[in-house]
């Protein structure tokens, strides 16, 4: 790794950027998430016990087959970021990456425990994927224009990886999708058993899902899962965020091996909310352009879980217009 610098965090690892000439090219800026694992209650981190081995397992797994050599066709995984290498490392926190996580902290004010506690029998799982950019949580939409491309562009990616892997994500906040600038003027989307393919507008952005640390698929006969079981998922206030969770659990009858699509339309559900409440972007007058893009996104949000609601994203993107501008 060169020139690394730390770009975000989430509750389970750190994630930093730079480059790795070894696994790309020089001139070619990666994403690093760096996973303690393996040791329980042991060594907790910020207050929760480590992931177990399976867990990690089954995150690798999914990562490898939305993102890796060997995984799914590209063309039919195309709001999922590359993936380089995933290996495991054990050891001490490098001072390199410390020094950036303090740099972090005295700018953004971490929420996570200093890593410099972690001995030397601590093991670590290394995901070395293709830049996203910025998470939407921090990353700032122009207009109604482009969010209404950010949600048609996920909404997509969740039917592809829905009909090809039986793919639910089941932790889709706004930390977990992140942007980027783009030339091109549209991306394609292909369902072939559905018959599908869609060229979506870009508005200048590109959409990526990242992080199935929760996520749920399917691979032949293989059904690779993660259990909620932390009771901390589903008794959090203060965001739509934590309704999902329990209306996940709901829907699913605490069966997470089973597949349950509707919690996709749920995270879609959120991300529509999300962007006409959260991103602070002025509500249009009905003569202006741009009102027809937070029109859209305001009739997906009321139908899709109106009276039932769609029951995928698959469904939820072929019978809903609002993409169709």
């Amino acid at each position: 790794m060169k020139n690394v610098v730390k770009i975000g965090e989430a509750s389970f690892s750190e994630v930093f950027a730079g480059y790795a000439p070894k696994f790309t090219t020089i001139k070619t800026k990666c994403v690093f998430k760096i996973v303690p694992f393996g040791r329980g209650s042991e060594v907790l981190i910020n207050g929760e016990e480590q992931c177990s081995i399976k867990d990690i397992s089954q995150e690798i797994k999914i990562t490898r087959e939305l993102g890796g050599r060997t995984g799914l066709d590209p063309l039919l995984r195309v709001g999922f970021l590359q993936l380089y290498s995933a290996g495991i490392c054990r050891g001490k926190y490098p001072i390199e990456l410390l020094d950036e996580w303090d740099r972090w902290d005295s700018e953004f004010n971490s929420e996570n425990d200093r890593p410099d506690y972690f001995d030397a029998k601590q093991l670590y799982v290394i995901f070395v994927v293709e830049h996203g950019g910025i998470s939407l949580e921090d990353f700032k939409l122009k207009n109604w224009e482009q969010a209404w491309s950010l949600l048609t562009q996920v909404g997509w990616a969740l039917a592809q990886a829905e009909q090809s892997l039986k793919f639910e994500h089941r932790d889709l906040h706004w930390g977990n999708i992140t942007i980027k600038p783009t030339k091109n003027k549209v991306v394609t989307y292909e369902l072939p058993s559905a018959e599908i393919n869609v060229n979506v507008p870009t508005c200048g952005i590109r959409a990526f899902i990242i992080d199935y640390t929760l996520s749920r698929m399917q691979r032949g006969d293989e059904i690779i899962h993660v259990d909620l079981l932390d009771e901390g998922y589903f008794t959090a206030q203060g965001d739509y965020q934590f309704d999902i969770y329990r209306m996940m659990r709901e829907e699913t009858k605490g069966n997470w091996k089973s597949f349950c699509p509707k919690t996709n339309v749920f995270w879609l559900h959120y991300l529509a909310d999300k962007l006409l409440t959260s991103k602070k972007l002025p509500k249009p007058r009905k003569t202006n352009e741009q009102y027809r893009y937070f029109d859209a996104i305001t009739r997906f949000k009321k139908r899709a879980l109106h009276k039932g609601g769609y029951r995928s994203a698959i469904d939820a993107m072929k019978n809903d217009d609002f993409w169709q501008i």
